[in-house]
């Protein structure tokens, strides 16, 4: 749902994103080439999980591998053949056959932390998570989107009268 989507965009980053007209933006990665069956990724080497520890090619590598294996994301990334990792900022998508689409999808892709995927490298990093609330915090490591608010809580009241009563509430 929106709602998860957004959290997932404030605690993970992406390697683009979409900008207010829809287009690819840089976010983890820094440039693109996009070729009819391989995009290569050159990444930001600065950038750092909310344990400290830098995100490299393999976190990248690992990341598309969870996506494209997964059922939930096997429709956007399923023609990825492989990925390869080079140097230590290039990331290569081998594709299937040609698929264009990739490109707008790709910011579905968050990066995991091949040691710990619950680690995010987003703005906010993630400080409780129940059945009633979700709480992130403006993360202290180098994100490749700043913060500007220190705490985000989101509230979830499944009772539709609660709920509205609470909006007229201003709550």
């Amino acid at each position: 749902d929106a709602t998860s989507q957004r959290i997932l965009d404030l605690t993970y980053s992406s390697l683009v994103s979409h900008g207010p007209e829809l287009k690819p933006q840089p976010e983890l990665a820094t440039q693109w080439f996009v070729e009819p069956t391989r995009l290569v990724f050159k990444i930001r080497t600065d950038i750092q999980f909310h344990s400290g520890r830098k995100v490299t090619p393999e976190d990248v590598a690992f990341s598309v591998n969870e996506y494209k294996n997964s059922a939930t994301f096997n429709a956007q990334f399923g023609s990825i053949k492989n990925v390869q990792t080079k140097s230590g900022d290039t990331v290569i998508l081998n594709l299937k056959t040609p698929d264009m689409g990739i490109i707008q999808n790709i910011n579905l892709l968050k990066i995991l932390d091949k040691n710990d995927p619950l680690n995010g490298s987003g703005a906010y990093e993630l400080v409780l998570s129940d059945q009633s609330q979700v709480v992130l915090k403006k993360a202290k490591t180098n994100s490749p989107a700043k913060g500007k608010i220190e705490t985000i809580k989101f509230s979830f009241i499944r009772d539709e009268n609660t709920r509205y009563l609470k909006m007229l509430k201003g709550e």
